[in-house]
């Protein structure tokens, strides 16, 4: 894994998105998560987030939509600094880019220590503009996570 992490950043744009389709498809598998996340693959996802290749951005946000699956990496993941440029993708021009921030921002939401630092950050105006995306799928995800955010211990 680190060698690929370590190819995320290569200043050659095709790499970076081979690296981290493979990226990827690695965190769908459980028992990467954690893996993933202890070998420091964060940082580098993170600044993919806002890179100015928006296939780039669509894989980092599934990498960090699939490694917040794992209950032991909500915090850490939040903890990287992974909500500015996640939330900045609920505002792309691109849709796919809207929902799979949506996603990750969903997984994230589920833990409580990360609800207010999500509402803190400003995600709550972006996702209540996609509300009203003609996309029914992105209105689903965002209304996912207004929905995790709105359930306060």
């Amino acid at each position: 894994v680190s060698r690929i992490v370590t190819l995320l950043r290569s200043f050659n744009r095709t790499i970076q998105e081979h690296a981290a389709v493979a990226l990827r498809n690695l965190s769908v598998n459980p028992d990467n998560k954690a893996q993933m996340v202890q070998d420091g693959c964060l940082p580098p996802v993170i600044a993919c987030l806002a890179s100015p290749e928006h296939k780039i951005q669509e894989q980092a946000a599934i990498i960090i939509r699939n490694l917040a699956l794992e209950p032991d990496n909500e915090e850490p993941i939040v903890s990287s600094g992974v909500l500015p440029p996640l939330i900045a993708l609920l505002r792309s021009p691109y849709e796919r880019l809207q929902e799979h921030a949506a996603v990750a921002l969903r997984n994230l939401s589920v833990n409580d220590a990360n609800e207010a630092k999500i509402a803190e950050e400003g995600a709550l105006p972006p996702l209540i503009a996609l509300l009203r995306s003609p996309d029914k799928q992105i209105q689903t995800q965002a209304l996912g996570v207004l929905r995790n955010l709105s359930i306060s211990p």
